[in-house]
C-alpha cells in the first residue's frame, strides 16, 4: 500500500522547493478522497463547507475554508489581494525587527486599516 499524505503534511511540503515537492510527490498518493462516489445530477446547486453554491459561481476554497466572490467584483480580486499582501508585509517585517516597539506596531496598524 502506498502511504497516503495528510493535509498537514502536504502543506509543509507545498512550502518546499518545487524539486522537493515533485521528489516527495512520486513517493506518495496525494488524494482528498477514495471514497465511492455516485453521481446523482450534474448542474444544479451544492452546498461545500457550508457555503450554497450554484452553477457559474466563483468560489475560492483552500485549507482555511471556502468563499463565494461576487462577479461584480471579480476583477478587483487582484488588485485588492495585492494590497493585503503588502499590508502584511509591512506588519510581518515590523515584528521581525530587533528594535521592535508597540509604539511602531500601533503606528502601523492605524496606517493599514
Amino acid at each position: 500500500m502506498t502511504p497516503l499524505l495528510t493535509l498537514e503534511q502536504f502543506e509543509a511540503l507545498r512550502r518546499l522547493d518545487t524539486c522537493t515537492v515533485c521528489n516527495a510527490i512520486e513517493n506518495f498518493d496525494v488524494a482528498v478522497s477514495h471514497s465511492y462516489v455516485h453521481l446523482v445530477k450534474l448542474g444544479g446547486a451544492v452546498e461545500i463547507g457550508g457555503l450554497k453554491v450554484q452553477p457559474g459561481d466563483l468560489i475560492h476554497g483552500d485549507c482555511h475554508g471556502v468563499l463565494s466572490i461576487p462577479k461584480e467584483v471579480a476583477g478587483d480580486v487582484p488588485e485588492v489581494a495585492g494590497r493585503m499582501i503588502e499590508k502584511e508585509r509591512k506588519l510581518i517585517g515590523l515584528c521581525r525587527v530587533s528594535d521592535f516597539s508597540i509604539q511602531r506596531l500601533r503606528q502601523i496598524v492605524r496606517e493599514t486599516i
